[in-house]
């Protein structure tokens, strides 16, 4: 087993690591080309050809090595990869199936990337017919249209920049017309719309996807010598200055919306803009967050190096960018520099998404307070637009991702949800306006539908103040209007986080009155009614498939609830606080609130220490 990095990372964690995975995914990169139990695709395949090439990169380096008495022979295994899955009248073949590369042009564009980076020894040892069909497959996979607005338009340009860095065929019209594509997906105030502007699309993958293809490409074209670097180039050293504070000193980070590619894959882009030459500031806060990285796959699941999951083989694209560092780069020798997070308690805002950043140093909790940002397209049962609207996301608590069996019926975790029946329950439908007020205070306006069991029965307009508190607690404030609903009353409920459980936990709850708590080996979770609120209660629930985002399929939620009967102007105030150290448990019980019309007032004991009128919005 490999050994924790409990100081400086080295090159040489980042080969051991490397090697160690090489030892198991070895057996895919043979003639038959077998995938690894993932759906018959051929993306762990593609992406450990990542690694590969990133390792490849560097000339002096051995391309036969003994790792732990076994002999792995890494420029075979690139070569007879791309030898077999280029060919079509192989079984293995990447351009067939139903989850072929054409559906994921990324994957074809990070190949051309793997290539180019070792060109020297692939062109040495590939034959003329090889060279042709991989030229062959990567002008197929290069011909994904660019006019949808997504990070497709940055995987068709890093295809085609990789083949004429490498001397095969390309068009530099199609280059051109993906950046005009991905200039359309960019925002003023920085970071990547998926769906282009006006969409308030918006995930994780953006850092990884979008940063990482990026910088792939102003790599490949020189650094400061590409001719996009002028524009491109102070872009995303903007945008890779938030990302630091998204993670705790563990290096996990908040996961908003989707299954966690990991966190080596997650810090793709990080990586890779230090590859370009527009990673900002201190490159000692990036070395710690890759030492956290490596350190957390050799202590969890990755140590078994099942490539099943998508956190294993996700994490070869990463490994492949940090392998094409060279070993005398001064990266290797640099000190590491503390997260945001182990200097002090932040709020960081993030204008694009709406994210409000909240860290708090004593519980080293870093959540993701979300008032911009859902997802304005729907997947299978609704359950898209349930995982990408809630109000707060964290590294340590996870979130329910399902609807229920009908499409309007969602999980209330971290999330306000209206029924006119009591049978289906809305989501969050329309976000149409957020900024920042005070300094450290979301504003967001949005529209909730009533939902029903024969579809939606009106509308609620909700202003809501987003307010994080230093203990590490938010405080929600919420405005409430009737628009395009006239009478009939309104069922509305509202959650805290989602407590993940196994079967054995010993789990305390606490349900009385204005408070709902729940507190066990894996963390504690709490609501307490500031106002607004009729009762506070405690739901158990069961999310029933793996990719289930509460750490555990079955958890307990800590929610209130009321019901709206009058056509007036309602105020909704809850306090949330959740965390993994029970003596940083924060319940509120200093806090109240006041209003007089619609100026709110948060205050501690009698002092008052946040207000706000909702007349000046």
């Amino acid at each position: 087993m490999d050994q924790p990095i409990k100081h400086e990372l080295t090159f040489h964690h980042v080969t051991s690591v490397f090697f160690r995975y090489m030892s198991f995914c070895k057996r895919s990169l043979t003639p038959d080309m077998s995938y690894l139990k993932n759906h018959d695709s051929p993306e762990p395949v593609l992406l450990t050809l990542v690694a590969l090439g990133g390792y490849l990169s560097g000339d002096e380096r051995s391309d036969v090595v003994d790792y732990q008495g076994e002999m792995l022979s890494l420029s075979s295994y690139m070569i007879n990869a791309i030898e077999n899955g280029c060919n079509p009248e192989n079984p293995g073949y990447w351009g067939a199936g139903p989850r072929s590369t054409k559906r994921s042009p990324e994957f074809a564009a990070l190949v051309a990337f793997a290539a180019w980076s070792c060109r020297s020894l692939l062109f040495r040892r590939l034959s003329n017919r090889s060279i042709q069909l991989f030229e062959q497959w990567l002008e197929t996979e290069g011909r994904v249209s660019v006019k949808k607005k997504s990070y497709r338009s940055l995987a068709v340009a890093l295809n085609h920049v990789a083949r004429r860095g490498m001397g095969l065929r390309h068009d530099p019209k199609v280059i051109d017309a993906a950046f005009e594509s991905l200039e359309r997906c960019y925002l003023d105030q920085g970071w990547f719309a998926d769906g282009g502007r006006g969409a308030d699309n918006f995930d994780d993958s953006i850092s990884w996807r979008y940063f990482s293809l990026l910088a792939a490409v102003l790599h490949v074209e020189g650094g400061k010598k590409s001719p996009r670097y002028q524009l491109w180039g102070p872009r995303l050293r903007k945008d890779l200055r938030d990302l630091p504070y998204l993670y705790d000193s563990s290096g996990r980070g908040p996961g908003y919306g989707k299954e966690s590619p990991g966190l080596l894959a997650g810090i793709a882009g990080p990586v890779a803009g230090y590859l370009a030459g527009v990673w900002p500031g201190k490159s000692g806060v990036l070395k710690r967050l890759v030492r956290l990285a490596l350190q957390s796959g050799l202590e969890a699941g990755e140590k078994s190096a099942d490539f099943s999951a998508i956190a294993d083989y996700r994490a070869m694209q990463t490994l492949g960018f940090l392998l094409m560092i060279p070993e005398k780069d001064s990266f290797w020798s640099i000190q590491e520099e503390a997260l945001p997070i182990e200097r002090g308690d932040f709020v960081h805002f993030i204008p694009s998404p709406g994210w409000l950043v909240h860290g708090a140093k004593s519980g080293d909790h870093v959540q993701l307070i979300n008032g911009g940002s859902r997802r304005n397209k729907r997947q299978r049962g609704g359950d898209t637009i349930s995982r990408y609207g809630k109000f707060s996301y964290s590294g340590i608590m996870g979130f329910v991702a399902g609807a229920g069996p009908k499409e309007r019926v969602f999980c209330c975790d971290n999330t306000l949800s209206a029924s006119g029946d009591k049978k289906s329950w809305s989501h969050r439908d329309r976000i149409d306006s957020f900024k920042l007020v005070a300094d450290r205070v979301l504003l967001t306006s949005m529209h909730l539908p009533v939902a029903s069991d024969g579809g939606a029965s009106g509308t609620l307009k909700v202003d809501t103040l987003l307010v994080p508190l230093r203990s590490g607690a938010q405080v929600r404030i919420h405005r409430i209007r009737r628009a395009g609903f006239g009478g009939g009353a309104v069922n509305l409920r509202e959650g805290g986080y989602a407590l993940g459980l196994e079967a054995d936990d010993s789990v305390e709850t606490v349900a009385s009155g204005q408070l709902a708590m729940v507190e066990g080996p894996r963390g504690f979770s709490i609501v307490r009614i500031l106002g607004g609120y009729s009762f506070a209660a405690i739901s158990q629930g069961y999310e029933g498939r793996k990719e289930g985002h509460t750490l555990s399929s079955s958890f307990l939620l800590p929610r209130v609830e009321t019901v709206l009967r009058s056509r007036e102007t309602q105020f909704l105030v809850l306090f949330v606080h959740a965390g993994t150290d029970p003596e940083n448990l924060d319940k509120g019980d200093s806090i109240s609130f006041s209003r007089k019309g619609d100026k709110v007032s948060l205050l501690s004991g009698n002092k008052v220490f946040f207000e706000y009128d909702f007349q000046s919005s």
